[in-house]
């Protein structure tokens, strides 16, 4: 079985889901591919293996006839290598054998496959503007289908770039309301408009006010009201956006009566709003009012197995992608995921100049290349840190020389900092700024038991 990304939020599940470790074919010779190849104990990879459960690479001529071997033991997956090419691991070389966790990219030859461990009880539903097929994004549509069409005001959480506002649109579309799509940037908002903005204004209410202006709530009637990054709103209209939510009336400036309204709201924030309303800086009582049902979106590097094919959609038909391109854009860390994406795109597609082949010295260092693997790169944005995409489009530049990692704790410093978290391993992680799975090496090698420390 393969372990969960390290990168990953960790979830809260109320039993174990059982999965089936996948190798999913994103690249293969020259062609993007969408293929997924199931391992139940052992099977071969090459480009001339004949078994039915063996993983057929054979439109690379750089892949070798019997290339490696996939086993699963003990419900952990391995990958040996058998070629004197060599198999690469998230860009590294790997010498004889090693185990594969979830998430993981294996490169033989010019061939891509993303490892990943797919629940068994997937199901896949068609939402409009949401593709992909790693299994969080499917999750997702299965979501969006089934919140859509309630009444519930819903909170998407998720990194700069994610594709916050395509979610809006998909859970609008799902809800069958007729009114209009109403997308609202709450940052660009200046606060003394904010009022009259959101819920309009009466002329002559205020310097300026030369005629009535209806505000985003009344021209979202009867459909869905996104707010994007929610957590700019002023703490002073805070409260009166609460009171249209629980009343359903709008209150203009300068009106001394409400306008009922038929909104569905949708909030969406990359920041941790939830510590904002323990700190004070968000009012706890919307919080809760906004985020009836919340959503959480995957980043970009979380799912590699869609990189190529939301990159293949948003490039002309005919281009071919260079292995060494396909390499460096699967092994980038995506810090400002689909949104950056979508931006490499377009440059490719202007300095290709006609060129049928893209190659990676069109992208002069835009993509970064490997990750040590377990580990999240230094200045990987999170949901508490917002970003901007500087205005040349390019990521800020990493550190030319990062900082020494610490070592590992000996056994009992590991058990004072699973006592002192109570066995929370994303806890003990962040304490020792390490990722999730190197904790649970460090488990194995001690022989603690998290129960022990959960009473």
């Amino acid at each position: 079985m393969l372990e969960d990304d390290p990168t990953a939020e960790p979830a809260t599940v109320a039993a174990p889901i059982a999965t089936t470790p996948t190798m999913r074919l994103v690249f293969c010779g020259e062609r993007v591919q969408a293929s997924d190849f199931p391992i139940e104990a052992r099977c071969a990879v090459g480009r001339s293996v004949q078994g039915a459960g063996d993983v057929k690479l054979d439109g690379d001529a750089r892949v070798s006839r019997q290339h490696a071997v996939l086993v699963v033991e003990k419900r952990q997956l391995r990958l040996e290598n058998l070629s004197q090419r060599g198999s690469f691991v998230n860009g590294t070389l790997v010498e004889g054998a090693c185990a594969l966790y979830d998430g993981d990219v294996v490169r033989m030859g010019d061939s891509f496959l993303v490892a990943r461990n797919v629940p068994d009880n997937l199901r896949d539903v068609e939402v409009s503007g949401i593709l992909g097929r790693a299994p969080s994004i499917v999750q997702l549509r299965g979501l969006i289908r089934v919140v859509g069409p309630t009444k519930a005001s819903v909170m998407l959480l998720g990194e700069t770039g994610a594709g916050k506002e395509v979610a809006a649109r998909a859970l609008h579309e799902e809800s069958g309301r007729r009114g209009p799509f109403v997308a609202v940037n709450c940052a660009a908002i200046p606060e003394n408009l904010a009022e009259s903005q959101l819920f309009g204004h009466k002329a002559g209410s205020f310097t300026g006010a030369q005629k009535d202006h209806a505000g985003f709530f009344r021209q979202a009637d009867g459909g869905t009201l996104f707010l994007d990054e929610v957590g700019e709103l002023p703490l002073t209209l805070q409260p009166k956006l609460l009171r249209v939510l629980d009343e359903g009336h709008v209150f203009a400036v300068g009106a001394t009566t409400g306008v009922p309204v038929d909104v569905r709201v949708v909030a969406a924030t990359n920041r941790h709003i939830a510590k904002e309303v323990e700190q004070g800086a968000f009012r706890g009582d919307l919080f809760s009012r906004l985020a009836e049902i919340t959503i959480s979106l995957p980043p970009l590097r979380a799912r590699r197995e869609d990189v190529l094919l939301l990159l293949s959609r948003a490039l002309p038909d005919g281009v071919t992608l260079s292995a060494a391109l396909v390499n460096a854009l699967l092994l980038h860390d995506w810090p400002f995921n689909v949104r950056e994406l979508m931006k490499i795109a377009t440059e490719l597609e202007v300095k290709a100049q006609g060129r049928a082949l893209l190659d990676v010295d069109l992208l002069e260092g835009r993509v970064l290349g490997p990750r040590p693997r377990g580990t999240t790169p230094p200045g990987t944005p999170s949901q508490s840190a917002d970003p901007e995409l500087p205005r040349g489009g390019a990521p800020p530049p990493r550190p030319t020389a990062p900082k020494r990692e610490e070592p590992a704790p000996s056994k009992d410093e590991l058990e004072r900092l699973l006592a002192q978290h109570r066995g929370k391993v994303s806890d003990v992680a962040r304490a020792t700024g390490r990722s999730r799975t190197q904790v649970y090496r460090w488990l194995e090698q001690h022989g603690f038991d998290l129960r022990q420390f959960r009473g």
